[in-house]
């Protein structure tokens, strides 16, 4: 797997991935609205210099997977809006791939003892893909967000680097 920092040529890949509302909730809270558009990224990025989007890429170039590096906060530097993208793609080892990646990159940015993530408790498959990678769940943080009148619990994951 190769990691490629985002660029506008990726959109049409990653909105293609996103099927519905509840599915753009899931990988990235309530931050962006269905249908993801390209001013809508676009003013994210102009909006959150200290969060860095990057493209997973697979044989021949092709991209898999989407995230990013957010260094800013408590939880910090922390892996956001992780996503492997197209159904074909899942059950390949990419998100597993992918998350490796990132700490790799955190790792070569910052020297920080942990890197965070933050993921919805009924997201079994995204669970799992992080805790095959090395990260711990921290059972101490309780969270929640909103979507669609309806709260959902969320859980804070932790890798320690050293």
């Amino acid at each position: 797997m190769i990691l490629q920092k985002y660029n506008h040529t990726y959109f049409t890949t990653i909105q293609s991935w996103i099927t519905d509302g509840d599915f753009l909730f899931q990988f990235a809270g309530p931050d962006w609205e269905f249908p993801l558009t390209q001013k809508q990224l676009d003013n994210y990025i102009e909006q959150n210099p200290h969060k860095q989007l990057y493209i997973g890429l697979h044989a021949e170039n092709t991209p898999v997977a989407f995230g990013e590096i957010i260094f800013q906060g408590h939880y910090s530097p922390r892996l956001g809006r992780l996503l492997v993208g197209g159904a074909e793609n899942r059950g390949k080892g990419y998100g597993q791939k992918f998350i490796r990646c990132l700490i790799n990159e955190c790792s070569i940015v910052s020297n920080l003892k942990k890197i965070f993530l933050y993921v919805l408790e009924k997201n079994l498959l995204a669970i799992n893909c992080y805790l095959k990678v090395g990260f711990e769940i921290d059972i101490t943080y309780k969270g929640h967000l909103t979507h669609d009148n309806v709260d959902h619990n969320v859980l804070l994951m932790y890798f320690n680097t050293k």
